[in-house]
């Protein structure tokens, strides 16, 4: 919703994407559908063999689905499937394919509960007109898996919604906030809003990983629909249209939970909020069989329901592909199946050594303003630097909790990258892009600037990032 998604960071100053991989690289949606997750990150080598015309111009005809297929779309909030998962959605239901979809957060933001019974009443609406039933003809009975408790409503035999009723993040979720996010980078336990069927109740990352299997063990789904993982790494220090945490707690929640996992559903990844600027690429059909569905969902919506800022996302539908997501290292936690995650993993200890010279990032204990330095090995406290997902990339972190970043207003080369209080900001999120092969590059989201070293060693220097081994840097995890 834009009423609190996340916004362009600096919006009014460029309103360009530079370090991006801009709009030459925006492909049509795909109804193909991806393999399961495995174990190789980044993301790119996932989507490495989807097709691609490259043609830039209409999705591919969508394949018709089968009366058999059963198809899970799991998503944040109610109207995500509706705007970024549509108008192959409409198709779904419309097809008599089973079709569930699975909403983790409650519109608790605004006007509670009212706005978010509202909403979840809209989406039930918009589902009955495609379906061509009444809305009266939905149904609620109490669910549960994994020791999570949700509502399922059914229409028919073919088609159900689980709900959870996790407080929304609103536009920016603070490291360590009862949200989402918290849920997904930091494992923290969080209390839901009470549901239809069940009181409020107690979820952690692990219970949420718990809840889809098991929803996916019951439910067989041929395909899972999800959004973008990716969302909040691109552009400098945003692409346009922005990001949702929700969107991307819940997408990287789908990947922890089914990477390399026997019998997981084949997986598909679609962007939302930064198709705002991709060329239009619905047909006129489709983006009016889009809009129909998604304006009587906004009958409900008091937000969304005279919002011109939705209308772009009616014409557009783009599944993430390997162009998009290039060379970035998802964070993602240690892996379920306890195999060696070919990155850092999000929460856990590194030396981070510099692949051309062999020294070592070093952060000081403080004061903030502090000076990061790169060392020789040791064993020093101040070689110890801690990983830690937050919007936009990640954060490293000192042992007394100060944050790696580029002091304010540091956007040219050769500024020395210092200590801070964290603030979640561009200047202290680091997008990671390569390989454990080839080493990562560490590019502040801030200002498209890699962290290199000199020779000599002293202090690390702010570079263009280009692949050069003065930029490349191994992460070497610590007990």
């Amino acid at each position: 919703m834009p009423a609190h998604f996340e916004p362009p960071y600096g919006q009014g100053d460029s309103g360009g994407r530079p370090g991006s991989t801009g709009d030459a690289a925006f492909r049509p949606a795909r109804r193909t559908v991806l393999a399961a997750l495995g174990a190789a990150l980044p993301l790119s080598a996932v989507l490495a063999g989807c097709a691609d015309d490259g043609d830039g111009a209409q999705p591919d005809p969508a394949v018709p689905p089968r009366p058999g297929d059963r198809v899970l779309n799991v998503v944040a909030h109610h109207d995500d499937d509706l705007l970024f998962l549509s108008p192959n959605l409409i198709q779904d239901l419309q097809s008599g394919a089973h079709v569930r979809s699975m909403y983790f957060v409650a519109s608790d933001y605004r006007k509670y509960p009212q706005y978010m019974k509202d909403r979840e009443e809209g989406v039930r609406q918009a589902y009955a007109l495609a379906l061509g039933r009444k809305p009266s003809e939905w149904r609620f009975e109490p669910y549960a898996a994994g020791g999570v408790q949700a509502t399922l409503w059914k229409l028919g035999d073919n088609v159900s919604i689980l709900e959870t009723r996790i407080p929304d993040g609103f536009r920016k979720t603070p490291l360590g906030a009862e949200r989402l996010w918290a849920l997904y980078a930091e494992n923290k336990t969080i209390a839901t809003r009470p549901g239809d069927t069940f009181p409020e109740q107690k979820v952690n990352r692990d219970a949420l990983v718990r809840y889809l299997h098991e929803v996916v063990a019951e439910y067989r789904p041929t395909v899972l629909n999800t959004l973008d993982p990716t969302a909040d790494l691109q552009g400098t220090p945003d692409a346009q249209g922005g990001f949702h945490q929700d969107h991307i707690a819940v997408s990287r929640l789908v990947i922890f939970a089914f990477e390399g996992r026997p019998g997981a559903p084949q997986i598909n990844y679609f962007r939302d909020y930064t198709i705002d600027g991709a060329p239009a690429n619905l047909a006129k059909a489709q983006a009016k069989l889009k809009a129909k569905y998604f304006h009587k969902y906004t009958e409900h919506d008091s937000d969304a329901a005279s919002n011109k800022a939705y209308d772009p996302w009616l014409e557009r539908l783009y599944q993430v592909d390997a162009a998009w997501t290039g060379d970035l290292v998802i964070p993602l936690p240690a892996r379920l199946d306890g195999a060696a995650r070919p990155a850092p993993v999000i929460g856990q200890a590194y030396r981070v050594v510099n692949r051309e010279t062999g020294l070592e990032l070093a952060l000081p204990a403080g004061p903030p303003g502090s000076a990061a330095t790169v060392e020789a090995a040791s064993a020093a406290a101040s070689h110890r630097v801690v990983v830690q997902a937050v919007r936009r990339g990640w954060a490293l972190f000192s042992a007394d909790g100060l944050c790696l970043e580029i002091p304010a207003g540091a956007r040219e080369p050769l500024r020395t990258p210092a200590m801070g209080t964290p603030d979640l900001e561009p200047h202290q999120s680091v997008r990671l892009h390569g390989t454990a092969e080839g080493g990562h590059e560490l590019v502040f989201a801030h200002s498209g600037l890699a962290l290199a070293v000199r020779t000599e060693g002293g202090t690390p220097t702010l570079v263009q990032a280009s692949g050069g081994a003065a930029r490349r840097w191994d992460f070497r995890p610590l007990a």
